[in-house]
């Protein structure tokens, strides 16, 4: 019936390949330059027959000097397989004390383009704290009477880690640091705690407000993460002892502190315009007029705050059509050839850059070129005079044509002919072929009966429009 609905499910591989970054090794013993080695492996289940590799430092402070190309070729990497390639980078300028930047790899094939981002920390991450050395006390932290310890016992990761001071019954270790975070944020930490259970606590303080509590001698090292709001915040971990008794180790640890982010914050930005294009960047109209195609870098500065944009200006295709704005007469054939673009649609609906038109009356064919999303146009009229000419001769060469009218076979005699073709009365192509010698055939026992034309040419092109019949 009308409403009877059946549902059917299936499933099927698409085999295509999919090149991404495995792994990669960052060399910096040179001084002023930077390698990086990445190995891409073909996750995919297709073999990439061509793709090219390139990196984009998303910096001005990085370029790419090597290779000279900025690019590197890749082919016939089976499913499973892997390429490595090494880039090298320089700097511009003097190495930054903290600064952690993003470089994108961007691996194309003729179908689509996959992304990695690598990230290069320059001096050190100065909101990681593991207190593996004796770095941690450069920090503004304030140590109550009883001051917490950098030990060599008992840590989350590494060697060392912070723990509590000695404290008799009824006082408390406290350590506290007041920091400014640059941006929404987090802190994190990894704790543990060996106490009297349900009094004796370690506990962590956010401006004065308790968000944690911790006792008790079967603990395990555990992880913390708090939100942190843009500005000024105090942050403290205190061992806090009731009056009596004591368990376990009677203290507490932390290691691997993690502190919101202070200092200038660079918020890296990436995009691609059309060359020549305008650009709203935060405040700021950039206009790409009289820009060369390729990359551009611009930073605005707000406060605390670094936006660097790194814009790729694709260049906008210039169109040409040639082998048009000519005069034909109705049925002959015009090649038209597209130049300047990546890929093309014509408003007969064909994609490839070369086609042939067969007009009937006066044309105009318009061609749109990309370069990824960039587009421009170009048009062609073909002018169609009087009805179809009949020339029997291609150059210097007589054309015969035999049976005519023809049954299942048509014979074309004639020196010089490189090419046939067999139109119908409404201009359209019902069989073509590439020939040779001085005599061809051309099958036309499943055409209609009816009026057709054969198109002659010979290898430089030249044409000539011929008459037959197909009759049963």
């Amino acid at each position: 019936t009308v409403n009877d609905i059946s549902y059917n499910s299936f499933h099927f591989t698409v085999n295509a390949d999919n090149m991404r970054m495995n792994s990669y090794d960052v060399d910096s013993s040179v001084s002023g330059s930077i390698t990086i080695t990445i190995n891409n492996r073909n996750f995919g289940h297709a073999t990439l027959q061509h793709g090219t590799v390139s990196l984009l430092p998303l910096d001005q402070l990085l370029s790419v000097t090597s290779p000279q190309s900025q690019e590197f070729d890749i082919a016939n990497i089976q499913a499973g397989g892997e390429s490595t390639v090494s880039f090298t980078l320089a700097l511009n300028g003097e190495r930054p004390e903290s600064r952690l930047i993003p470089l994108i790899q961007v691996i194309n094939n003729t179908f689509r383009s996959n992304q990695d981002t690598i990230w290069l920390l320059f001096g050190r991450d100065n909101r990681v704290i593991t207190f593996e050395d004796n770095s941690w006390s450069s920090y503004p932290w304030y140590q109550d009477t009883i001051p917490w310890q950098n030990v060599v016992s008992g840590a989350y990761e590494g060697s060392r880690c912070l723990r509590s001071g000695n404290c008799g019954h009824g006082n408390k270790s406290e350590l506290s640091i007041t920091w400014t975070s640059t941006i929404d944020d987090s802190i994190t930490f990894y704790k543990n705690v060996s106490s009297e259970d349900s009094y004796d606590w370690f506990k962590f303080y956010i401006d004065g407000q308790q968000m944690e509590r911790l006792s008790g001698t079967g603990n395990q090292w555990s992880r913390s993460a708090f939100f942190v709001p843009r500005g000024t915040h105090t942050f403290k971990f205190s061992y806090e002892k009731d009056g009596s008794v004591s368990n376990g180790s009677d203290c507490a640890w932390i290691d691997n502190l993690h502190l919101p982010l202070s200092g200038t914050n660079y918020i890296y930005l990436l995009d691609s315009i059309c060359q020549g294009s305008e650009y709203q960047f935060r405040d700021s109209l950039i206009s790409t007029e009289g820009f060369d195609a390729g990359i551009h870098h611009f930073v605005d500065s707000a406060e605390s705050t670094v936006y660097s944009l790194t814009l790729v200006l694709t260049p906008t295709p210039q169109i040409t059509i040639t082998g048009g704005d000519v005069t034909i007469r109705k049925g002959e054939t015009v090649r038209l050839t597209a130049t300047g673009a990546e890929s093309y649609i014509w408003s007969s609906g064909e994609t490839s850059s070369i086609i042939d038109v067969y007009p009937t009356e006066t044309t105009t064919y318009t061609v749109t070129g990309y370069n990824g999303a960039c587009s421009s146009k170009d048009s062609t009229t073909i002018t169609v005079e009087g009805m179809i000419g009949i020339r029997e001769q291609l150059s210097t060469t007589n054309i015969k044509l035999y049976p005519n009218p023809a049954q299942s076979t048509l014979t074309i005699d004639g020196e010089g002919v490189s090419r046939i073709a067999v139109i119908d009365i409404t201009g359209r192509t019902i069989a073509e072929k590439n020939v040779e010698g001085t005599r061809n055939n051309i099958d036309v026992s499943s055409l209609n009966d009816g009026v057709y034309f054969l198109q002659v040419f010979d290898g430089k092109g030249n044409k000539t429009t011929h008459k037959f019949v197909k009759k049963k």
